[in-house]
This record gives C-alpha cells, sequence and structure tokens, in this order.
C-alpha cells in the first residue's frame, strides 16, 4: 500500500529533463570554430548568388497608396456589418432617399419650371425667378413688384413687344402678387390699366388697317444715267409684312382674350368682400359680356368661326395652325352665364334670363354629341328664372306672358334639364349632375308651391333630399330641409 502511495506521488511531481547538447565543450574552450555550422558546398557562382538576392529584394518592394486603400476597404467592407448592424442600413436608406429626392427635384425643374421660363430672354427669367420667388415662396410684395418692373424692362429692351404673351403675362402676375398680399385695391388699379392700354392697342391697330396705305414713293433718277434704277424708297419684305400681320391680328384676338378675362376677375374683386361695390362688378362682367358679343359679330361679318377649337390641341404645332388666339364657345357661354349668375342674384331676373338662354345654346354648340352637366345647369338656371318671374308680385317688364305659361315653360326647361342629366355618362362627373337634378327638384317644387300642390312640392323636395344627401353638402341638404319645413308649417 504504501508503495501505491510512493509511486502515485512521485509521478505527480513534474519530470526535469536534461538536454544534452551536440558537440558539447567545457568552459573556457578554444574549439568554437569546429561546433558552427557550415554552408553546403556549391557550384552556382558567386555572381549569380548576388543576382539573385537583388531580384528577390526587388520582388519585396512596399505597396503603394491605392493597394493599401484597397486592403483598407477590404478589410473594413468585412468589418462593416459586424460592428454597425443598425447604423449602416440606416445610412443606406438615408443616402438612398437623399438621390431620390435630389432625383425628383432635378426632374421637376426640368419638366415644370424651366419651360415657364423658357420663352423669356434669360436675363429677363431672371428676374422672374426672383419675383416669383418673392411671391410664391416668401412673400414680399416690394421685392416682388421690383423685380417684375425689372424683368419688364429688361423685356422690352431685349425686343418683346408691349403688348405680347410674355409681357401681358408678367402684367398679371403682377395683379396676382398683390391679391395675394391682400391690396386688392392695387390689384385691381394695375388690372384697370392693362386693360385699358391693351384694348387702346387693338382698336388703333385695327383702325390703321382699315385707313388707306400710303403710295408707295420712289426716287428719280437721271434718265441718261443706266447705272441707277428707279426704286422704291423704305419697300417692306412682302413676305416679312405677310407674316407680320399674321401675327399681329393673332396677337390681338389674344390680347381681346385677355381683356375678357380681366373684365371678369375685376368684377370678381369687387364683388368680394374686400371692395363690396356691386355697380363696378356689374359694370366689369357686362363689359366683358359686351367684348365677347361684339367679336362674335365681328367675326360672323369677316366670315371667321365664331369661336375658338373646344378642346386644347394636344400638341404645338396644332396649336400653332389652329388656335386663333380668340376664346373657344365653352368660354364664350361661361361669360355669359356669369353676367346672368350676377343679375340674378340682383333680382334682374329680366335681363338674365336672356344671358341663360343664350349661355345655353352657345354651350350645346360647343360640346355638340358630347354633352357635360353645364347643360343641365344651365337649363335648370333658365326653369329657376322663369320659375322667379311668375312668382313676382308685379309683373315684371317686357315679359307679357300669362302667369300659367310662365311656369308651364319653366316646367319644360326643368324637366328637359332632368332628361339631359340622366342620358350623360356620369364617368367623372356625377356630382355636377346630381347637383343640377337637385336644383331642378328645388325649382319644381317650388313651382308646385306657387300651384297650390303640397303633396307634389313635398315629393320633388324628398327626391331632392335624397340626390343631395349622396353629395354630402351641407349647405345643399340644410337648403332642400328648410323647404319641407315650410311646406309642413302651411
Amino acid at each position: 500500500m504504501l508503495s501505491t502511495l510512493s509511486r502515485r506521488a512521485t509521478s505527480a511531481l513534474p519530470r526535469v529533463r536534461t538536454l544534452t547538447l551536440q558537440n558539447a565543450r567545457h568552459p573556457f574552450s578554444t574549439t568554437r570554430i569546429a561546433s558552427r555550422p557550415r554552408l553546403p558546398a556549391t557550384t552556382i557562382p558567386l555572381s549569380s548568388q548576388f543576382t539573385n538576392l537583388i531580384t528577390t529584394q526587388a520582388s519585396r518592394r512596399t505597396l503603394t497608396t491605392a493597394q493599401k486603400w484597397k486592403l483598407g476597404f477590404r478589410k473594413a467592407r468585412k468589418d462593416i456589418w459586424r460592428k454597425n448592424p443598425i447604423v449602416l442600413p440606416l445610412a443606406l436608406l438615408s443616402v438612398f432617399s437623399a438621390t431620390c429626392l435630389f432625383a425628383y427635384i432635378a426632374y421637376v425643374e426640368v419638366t415644370q419650371v424651366a419651360p415657364q421660363y423658357t420663352k423669356f430672354p434669360p436675363p429677363m427669367a431672371e428676374r422672374l425667378r426672383t419675383a416669383v420667388y418673392y411671391t410664391d415662396v416668401d412673400l414680399q410684395p416690394q421685392k416682388a413688384m421690383a423685380a417684375y418692373k425689372d424683368a419688364i424692362h429688361i423685356g422690352l429692351e431685349m425686343g418683346l413687344h408691349q403688348y405680347s404673351d410674355e409681357v401681358l403675362g408678367v402684367h398679371l402676375q403682377v395683379s396676382h402678387m398683390l391679391e395675394k398680399a391682400g391690396l386688392v385695391s392695387a390689384a385691381v388699379k394695375v388690372l384697370e390699366q392693362t386693360r385699358a392700354g391693351a384694348l387702346a392697342w387693338v382698336y388703333r391697330t385695327r383702325r390703321s388697317r382699315s385707313l388707306p396705305q400710303k403710295p408707295t414713293v420712289t426716287t428719280p433718277v437721271d434718265p441718261n444715267d443706266t447705272s441707277k434704277e428707279a426704286q422704291p424708297e423704305n419697300t417692306p419684305d412682302p413676305a416679312k409684312e405677310a407674316e407680320f400681320q399674321a401675327w399681329e391680328d393673332r396677337q390681338q384676338s389674344k390680347v381681346l382674350k385677355k381683356c375678357v378675362g380681366m373684365s371678369m376677375k375685376l368684377a370678381e374683386l369687387y364683388e368680394s368682400d374686400y371692395m363690396q361695390d356691386l355697380e363696378k362688378a356689374e359694370e366689369n362682367q357686362r363689359q366683358a359680356v359686351e367684348l365677347c358679343l361684339t367679336e362674335m359679330n365681328r367675326r360672323v361679318a369677316l366670315g371667321l368661326p365664331v369661336g375658338n377649337q373646344t378642346k386644347a390641341p394636344t400638341t404645338t404645332a396644332e396649336a400653332s395652325e389652329e388656335d386663333d388666339g380668340w376664346m373657344n364657345l365653352e368660354e364664350i357661354a361661361v361669360a355669359l352665364k356669369d353676367l346672368a349668375d350676377l343679375y340674378f342674384t340682383q333680382g334682374k331676373y329680366d335681363l338674365c334670363l336672356p344671358l341663360f338662354i343664350r349661355a345655353s345654346d352657345v354651350m350645346k354648340a360647343a360640346e355638340g354629341d358630347a354633352p357635360t352637366c353645364k347643360q343641365p345647369f344651365l337649363m335648370s338656371s333658365i326653369g329657376a328664372t322663369m320659375g322667379e318671374i311668375a312668382a313676382a308680385p308685379k309683373p315684371i317688364a317686357g315679359m307679357r306672358a300669362p302667369r300659367e305659361q310662365v311656369i308651364a315653360q319653366a316646367r319644360q326647361w326643368l324637366d328637359k334639364a332632368r332628361d339631359v342629366a340622366g342620358k350623360i355618362d356620369p364617368q367623372g362627373q356625377e356630382a355636377e349632375c346630381n347637383e343640377a337634378c337637385v336644383a331642378a327638384l328645388q325649382s319644381l317644387g317650388e313651382l308646385a308651391r306657387l300651384e297650390n300642390k303640397p303633396d307634389v312640392a313635398r315629393k320633388h323636395y324628398r327626391d331632392a333630399l335624397s340626390i343631395a344627401q349622396r353629395l354630402e353638402e351641407p349647405g345643399l341638404v340644410e337648403g332642400v330641409k328648410a323647404a319641407l319645413k315650410e311646406i309642413k308649417a302651411q
């Protein structure tokens, strides 16, 4: 037992190993050279050995900067995902989002912003960009006005016509800027001055065209002198003269169209809460209609189409060939309707009725075989006007028809409005047709009340209420409910 324990204890102790060196020598021995390892004998010449050494040293040259960067990027690529599992995806997403944002900004600049300034000379476009910035981004009327004035001055110096599309557009933009800044009186003044100057230019140009042309003056020469021939002085080029006259005729139509629009805008501003001048509003709206009718009569006398094409051209080439700059029939109908609406709100039913009828005829001619909901709206307005005439306590001047006949005619117009609205394709304009139907049903209810037929009136109002509730317009629904309450109270 003791022997077993002693063996185990002995095995647990570390063993000491004694290394025996080859070529052992005693201290202070002088036999060291013999113990050194010697190179094996070789037959390679010494010169070849030095050549191999130089080649080996040359093959171990240091890395270039690009190679160091490449190795560093390779090492970072392996460690970046492990060290930044959250920050790296967010950084990549931010870079991608920023790239998309800048690409979208560049796309908008090229496709939408830049084309607005391509027709202007570059110096003028630069000032216009500044003016638009102080109009739409940072509204500062004084800086915007100064930039607009500079743009107009630069454009006129560079040869733009005083009443070209570019210069007139800048004047209209000035009015828009002033209105946006709350300076409605100044905006009205700008519009009135611009309209007056434009109309004066149109009338002056047409008057000069109607005058007899000045005869061409020739320079007398000596008949014996064969080196010179009689040549007219200041003889214009016929081709350039015809081209300029064509441009001038088209520009006159464009200017008249803009004058009609300015008159309608002035009527809107005078009728707004800022001005509240109904007389001026009526005067400007009437002037817009008079301009339309005068130009229509002139075009009929000259054999020109009464209105321009209804639909906008699809290409620029079509626009330059077919568009003569004048208003289309739909725009003329809108001008007539606006004046009729103004007369209707003022209670001048004898004036608004012929305007509504004329607007309906023009709109029907404009839309042709593809009617829209604008036609039933105008028909409903005609019926409502006749209903107001029939409900008047005193006969209106110029209306000699008996009351029963007026009510019957009003009902015919209202029924026709409902029929036309039902035949129209509702795609994209269902709400407008429903509004026209609600207006027609309300007017039919009013006519039934005039004839002392409360049951019929109640039926029309309920039908109007069911359609109005689908439109989700609180004002329209409240008006129909108020009419129903009045019938129940009777």
